[in-house]
């Protein structure tokens, strides 16, 4: 469930060449944007849970309504903006109980950026 909630996010905070945001438009994800999100996410699961932490314990405050108050899809949320660079992410507002908050962004630096684009087919690659 949470792949869904990094793709979610990926295509709100992504926008066409018209600066069109790719949630507003009828653009799918590709095969390949879809496996690679797959992989980066379940890699970043493990590596925080490996490193005990428990998202229901650390999360201080659910800010957006589309994670179904799933904290786990809180995480996949700010995972993907923190590793993009947005503006916000989990060190933002207070929502991540420190040292959580840091550890989750240095964790999710170490993906680096993903960029997507529209394909000439409609579909968005990474």
């Amino acid at each position: 469930m949470t792949t869904k909630h990094c793709i979610l996010t990926l295509l709100w905070s992504s926008c066409d060449d018209a600066g069109v945001p790719l949630d507003a438009g009828t653009y799918e994800p590709s095969p390949e944007l879809l496996a690679q999100l797959e992989q980066d996410w379940h890699s970043f699961k493990q590596q925080a849970e490996s490193a005990g932490f428990d998202p229901d314990e650390q999360l201080t405050m659910m800010l957006h309504p589309d994670n179904d108050g799933d904290a786990w899809n809180a995480v996949a949320h700010d995972f993907v903006l923190t590793r993009n660079g947005h503006g916000t992410g989990f060190w933002d507002a207070g929502r991540w109980h420190a040292p959580w908050n840091y550890r989750l962004t240095t964790m999710a630096h170490g993906f680096g950026s993903i960029d997507v684009c529209v394909g000439d087919d409609g579909l968005i690659y990474c």
